[in-house]
Parts: C-alpha cells; sequence; structure tokens
C-alpha cells in the first residue's frame, strides 16, 4: 500500500536528475489555504519519510507561500523548512509554462524556479 510504505501522497512525484544525481521530488499545488493542523500534520508525514529527497509546493499567491513559510517555522522548526521548496507562481492558470514568473525560497534563499530546475550550473545537488 502507497500510503503506509511513503506515510503521504502527494499531487505528484517527479523523478528528475540533475548533474548526474537522482532524486525524487514530492510536489504540492496548493491553490486554497489548508489549515494549519492539516498543514503540520501533512509535513509531519514528509518528515517521517525518507522517499523523497526534497518537497516542493507551488503557490497562486506570495502570501500564501509566506504563510505556510511561516506556520511551518513556527510550529516545526527552522529544520523542517530544509527540504521544502516554497515557489510562486501568480499566473498559474494563464501562464503555466512561463518559468520565468515562478520565483521562490529554497533553504532560506530567493531562488527562481528556472534556475533550480532548467539550469545545469545551480540547482538542487
Amino acid at each position: 500500500n502507497f500510503r503506509l510504505d511513503y506515510k503521504v501522497i502527494p499531487d505528484a512525484i517527479l523523478h528528475l536528475e540533475k548533474n548526474g544525481h537522482k532524486y525524487r521530488l514530492a510536489l504540492e499545488l496548493e491553490l486554497t489555504r489548508k489549515n494549519n493542523q492539516r498543514l503540520v500534520e501533512k509535513i509531519k508525514q514528509y518528515e517521517a519519510s525518507n522517499y523523497y529527497n526534497y518537497i516542493l509546493y507551488i503557490f497562486p499567491t506570495s502570501s500564501l507561500k509566506e504563510k505556510y513559510m511561516e506556520v511551518i517555522a513556527e510550529k516545526l522548526g527552522a529544520d523542517a523548512l530544509k527540504r521544502i521548496m516554497f515557489f510562486c507562481h501568480e499566473n498559474i492558470s494563464s501562464e503555466a509554462d512561463n518559468f520565468e514568473a515562478i520565483h521562490g525560497v529554497f533553504n532560506g534563499k530567493n531562488v527562481q524556479f528556472k534556475d533550480v530546475f532548467l539550469a545545469n550550473r545551480t540547482g538542487v545537488e
């Protein structure tokens, strides 16, 4: 059973390779805000699973992205943020393939989606 083996089911699982390293990324597309308890439980499930190397959240607004980062840090501590990438694409419904418009935070740094996933010189290692 997938849920028993991997603890949590994301919206999608991406099997990626970057600079010779293979990794699994859990994709969470958050179009609406979940309550704090549900969010915290989901992050705890990701923390308990070693199946995913990283968790990628994509939000339609910066305010929603910031709220999730705040709740996770407040309830679970800053270490809980280390494997999570938070990206915002404010025109996701009309410009889904515009990677220039997707900006985010990973490991405490402001990053562009294209730099993390499309460029060979930087990204997830």
